[in-house]
């Protein structure tokens, strides 16, 4: 994955809006094998997924933003 963000990093930095969207994609793409090979199916990943979303929306956006500019300055 750290091969993908140094390539985001670079797409966007030359203006490249579509190549780091395109990096995503394969990110995206690597997660879903990963979960694939986790023993989880389509139904399964995408019940995961909604739960976390939820999960992570509801009144707690502002503090995850916080963690993550206190950690990593973003």
């Amino acid at each position: 994955m750290d091969i993908q963000f140094d390539e985001i990093e670079a797409h966007l930095e030359s203006s490249n809006r579509r190549g780091a969207e395109c990096e995503v994609i394969d990110m995206i793409s690597v997660a879903i094998n990963l979960m694939r090979w986790l023993g989880n199916g389509p139904e399964g990943i995408g019940e995961l997924a909604r739960s976390r979303a939820e999960h992570r929306m509801k009144n707690r956006t502002a503090s995850i933003l916080e963690k993550y500019q206190s950690l990593y300055g973003v």
